[in-house]
């Protein structure tokens, strides 16, 4: 089966990996993964480009069919007719087979993509491929093995301890989304503004922004792509959940009861009505996924039970807060009362995708030993700070605001005096420490002269953002 190609940005950092791999003097063994759609399989398409290669998709077809169409595919990529006709009992017959042809000393990359489906067909594939390793691989310098899988807990799985492939690989990469200055040579056209806004609906997943169309508006495309039976992203949450999970409609009355606003441990158990056991293991897995994650306040205890869960998965939580209630509307064609909702709401929903840009762009700007969120009571209010961040060696605190808005001198000034008189509330080593106070923002007028005045006020605006993330 030869690889699709794709629009392909930004992923150097991971090509000059499997380069280095490729080029070692020595066995290779390399293990990538990450959440569909990422583009693990248009790495490898680039990646294997200009090399020998044989490159195998799985399915889920019993372990026989499996075998015959590697065979297939072997003979194809090697334009060789001797496996037609030929029957493999096993992977490691399969493999051998393979082997036997390669005349070149150039090294072959041998393929195994959705390695998990493989798995589930036959739990003892990993042992399977722990002897081919170890009897046939792992003395030859001539030959690249790669497995590929979009289950991440499998994938994990296969690295850990218990796992017969453990201690076996020679790397692994773990594919994540590209990050968001790239999303500017996926869509030239489009203005910063609407950039971050099409990374709040779709995150930096590379397929989703292949689709959209920078000829057209921001809000053209969300009424294409999502609100539409037959557009791509309409169904795809739901079909991803039911691909990667056995009880999808579980997860789905999870992810529904965070993105209506239910984000605590015990509201979540209250509005979905499940076991609160059953709720801390759909959680767990859902964090596995990269789906959701979960915030304490920074100078809480790692353990302690003040956690606020949220969807981590720009593209789900898009869909959970505007498609998914919506459904019945857009079923019956009601598009334009669903945009004009979105229209009304979606700056208020980017006001939470530009507070994690911002803790984002604070934790690369400076030596700080811990960055993220605060919030509590006092006697007689409750406080909230967008960002707080800590150095211990320099002594320094620092308190931020984020806001997905475009501020005036007077609503700057009037942001670090709160910031000011929030930091009362904190009492981290309050005597002798030092305070800056960090405003992010769209734009922000006299960025400049206000710094000059207030030596410890950092100001950053969307520009900045989108050069450093």
């Amino acid at each position: 089966m030869m690889i699709k190609h794709q629009h392909f940005i930004n992923r150097e950092a991971e090509l000059e990996f499997l380069e280095r791999e490729y080029k070692a003097q020595r066995p290779s063994f390399v293990i990538i993964y990450g959440r569909r759609r990422i583009g693990k399989t248009e790495l490898i398409r680039v990646f294997c480009s200009n090399k020998p290669h044989i490159y195998f998709l799985a399915d889920k077809s019993p372990p026989k069919l499996n075998i015959r169409r590697f065979l297939d595919s072997a003979s194809e990529q090697l334009r060789v007719d001797l496996f037609k006709g030929v029957e493999a009992e096993d992977w490691e017959t399969a493999v051998n087979l393979v082997l036997r042809l390669k005349e070149s000393k150039e090294k072959l990359v041998l393929v195994f993509d959705e390695f998990p489906y493989l798995v589930e067909a036959d739990r003892n594939t990993p042992y399977v491929f722990q002897r081919i390793w170890d009897l046939h691989l792992s003395r030859r310098h001539d030959v690249m093995l790669v497995l590929i899988g979009s289950s991440i807990s499998m994938m994990e799985s296969l690295l850990g301890y218990r796992s017969p492939l453990y201690g076996r690989r020679t790397g692994q990469w773990k594919l994540t989304e590209v990050p968001l200055r790239s999303l500017q040579e996926f869509l030239p056209r489009y203005e910063p503004d609407d950039l971050v806004r099409v990374y709040g609906a779709v995150g930096g997943v590379p397929l989703y922004l292949n689709l959209v169309d920078d000829n057209i508006s921001f809000y053209k495309n969300i009424e294409r792509l999502f609100l539409y039976k037959g557009g791509f992203l309409y169904e795809e949450a739901e079909n991803l959940l039911r691909m990667e999970l056995r009880e999808p409609k579980n997860y789905k009355l999870i992810l529904r009861a965070i993105a209506e606003g239910y984000t605590r441990y015990g509201e979540i158990a209250s509005y979905t009505g499940l076991d609160k056991s059953a709720i801390s293991r759909y959680l767990d897995v859902l964090e596995t996924l990269d789906l959701v994650s979960y915030e304490l306040p920074i100078f809480a205890s790692p353990k302690a039970k003040r956690r606020r869960y949220y969807i981590k998965d720009n593209y789900f939580a898009f869909w959970f807060r505007y498609v998914d209630p919506h459904k019945p509307k857009i079923e019956e064609g009601r598009t334009r009362e669903v945009i004009n909702y979105i229209k009304k709401d979606y700056e208020t929903y980017m006001g939470k995708i530009f507070e994690k840009l911002a803790t984002k762009l604070i934790a690369t700007t400076g030596t700080w030993d811990k960055v993220g969120k605060q919030w509590g009571k006092t006697k007689t209010e409750t406080y909230e700070i967008d960002i707080v961040a800590t150095n211990n060696k320099n002594n320094t605190l620092l308190l931020g605001e984020a806001k997905w808005s475009k501020l005036n001198t007077k609503e700057i000034k009037t942001i670090i005096s709160n910031l000011k008189k929030k930091a009362n509330h904190i009492n981290w080593r309050h005597k002798d420490r030092k305070e800056v106070y960090a405003i992010i923002a769209r734009e922000a007028e006299e960025k400049e002269a206000i710094q000059k005045e207030h030596k410890n006020v950092k100001i950053y605006t969307l520009t900045d953002i989108l050069k450093q993330l």
